[in-house]
């Protein structure tokens, strides 16, 4: 059972609603798969509402999963933040990322960084600051 609170709509940024952060996806194919979705979806709305907050406040300059990742463990580890908020794995980082892709509300902004293995991570920014698309003819 997780000690984190339910998503607060009044904390979430002014630019997004609780409700359309609320939102799990699974293999449309595999029962198991709905059943984790299903287990998932009461944290996964301020899971995406904490990355998405970090994404905006990271600018134009974006942040990578790794970032993130530190960013939003850093507090719990140091047992110094106010709220009780559960730790977020690397892997729920990325997918929380994937679906806020997909919703539209992030965007890659075509850079990458290294990670601190030194492989190439992705560079996520806000969808208002992502680039041009480039039309195809």
């Amino acid at each position: 059972m997780s000690d984190e609170k339910p998503l607060d709509e009044k904390k979430v940024h002014p630019s997004i609603s609780a409700r359309r952060l609320r939102v799990t996806r699974w293999q449309k194919h595999s029962r198991p798969s709905k059943v984790g979705a299903d287990a998932a979806e009461p944290r996964a709305g301020t899971q995406r509402a904490r990355i998405y907050a970090l994404v905006l406040e990271s600018g134009a300059k974006g942040v990578t999963s790794d970032e993130l990742y530190d960013l939003l463990n850093e507090g719990i580890d140091q047992g110094c933040l106010e709220e009780r908020l559960e730790r977020i794995p690397k892997n729920l980082v990325r997918a929380r990322l994937s679906g806020l892709r997909d919703d539209g509300l992030v965007a890659d902004s075509g850079r990458e960084r290294p990670s601190r293995h030194g492989v190439p991570n992705t560079v996520w920014v806000a969808a208002k600051w992502a680039p041009p698309k480039e039309m195809e003819f």
